[in-house]
């Protein structure tokens, strides 16, 4: 199920032109805050997409991808805790 997420979103970066992506980890900041993950960033395109790696409790196996859209990167600022009420 993730491989075929993760082929999609390939194919997305290479119609826009991409030939590399650069591949950031880091962390969700707000739904699964503190969930591991990482950015892919296009070359070319300067587009990207952030993905948490939703592992098994019991077992290491990754179970799944969920694309994250309040992803904080490694050595960054989660810009929600500025927010109060939030912290």
């Amino acid at each position: 199920m993730f491989l075929a997420k993760l082929r999609d979103r390939f194919n997305w970066f290479k119609k826009k032109g991409d030939t590399e992506l650069t591949i950031k980890p880091g962390k969700c900041g707000w739904c699964n805050k503190g969930e591991n993950g990482f950015k892919l960033i296009g070359n070319n395109s300067g587009e990207w997409t952030s993905y948490l790696i939703i592992k098994d409790e019991k077992e290491a196996d990754i179970i799944d991808l969920i694309e994250c859209t309040s992803f904080v990167e490694e050595g960054k600022r989660n810009p929600i805790d500025d927010f109060q009420g939030f912290k």
